[in-house]
């Protein structure tokens, strides 16, 4: 029965992945976003704020990245890691197309965090850590526990390229972000006594009814 009430408790601890990244920026920073062409208008976003990783950020993550799509004239890139590697872009021959996915695993909450937008035609980056309110500079916005198509994001993050005089409009290039903490083995060992057990349980009750 130990064995059973700690594996339930590391289940918890594993699935419990709601909330590992936020905003920096409090509810006085959020926006009205009202001409989004992917996600539609109507949106209250975060202008100009980082992702920062909710709690101590410690341990692997893996983190995955849909493409959601773009409205825009300019050649925009998303790109991730300290190396800044290419995943999403809106034109030219590597082109995305909507939906396209990329998941990294067993990550830092370091790398985790090292993503940037890359404007092609003016040079201008949103990189994350470093965004602005500037919007002439090139920026992205934030938004949090949001569900496009059905489908929920932890975050999705969109980029202004500046390329129509800053329209405020943040979709320029739209990425959705989930995360989930990878199991430490000791936990996942815990977890699959406790299946094993719930299983061995189930078939001592199934042979007592049976008799």
């Amino acid at each position: 029965m130990k064995i059973l009430l700690i594996a339930f408790m590391a289940m918890f601890s594993i699935t419990a992945n709601a909330g590992l990244i936020q905003s920096d920026l409090t509810g006085d920073n959020a926006a009205s976003i009202s001409a989004n062409d992917v996600l539609g208008g109507g949106l209250t976003a975060n202008r100009g704020g980082n992702i920062i990783a909710d709690g101590a950020g410690l341990g692997l993550f893996d983190v995955t990245f849909t493409f959601l799509g773009y409205e825009a004239g300019y050649d925009n890139d998303f790109d991730f890691g300290i190396g800044d590697t290419n995943i999403f872009s809106n034109k030219g021959i590597n082109a995305s197309e909507v939906d396209d996915v990329f998941t990294f695993n067993n990550v830092t909450m370091a790398e985790l965090l090292s993503f940037r937008f890359y404007s092609q035609n003016s040079g201008l980056e949103a990189r994350n850590l470093s965004n602005t309110t500037d919007t002439n500079a090139g920026s992205f916005a934030s938004l949090f526990n949001y569900t496009h198509n059905g489908i929920h994001y932890d975050a999705i993050v969109g980029f202004d390229d500046s390329g129509a005089g800053a329209d405020g409009d943040y979709d320029d290039l739209v990425v959705g972000i989930n995360v989930s903490q990878v199991p430490e083995p000791a936990s996942a060992m815990l977890l699959g006594l406790g299946l094993a057990g719930l299983g061995l349980a189930r078939k001592r009750k199934q042979a007592k009814e049976v008799a």
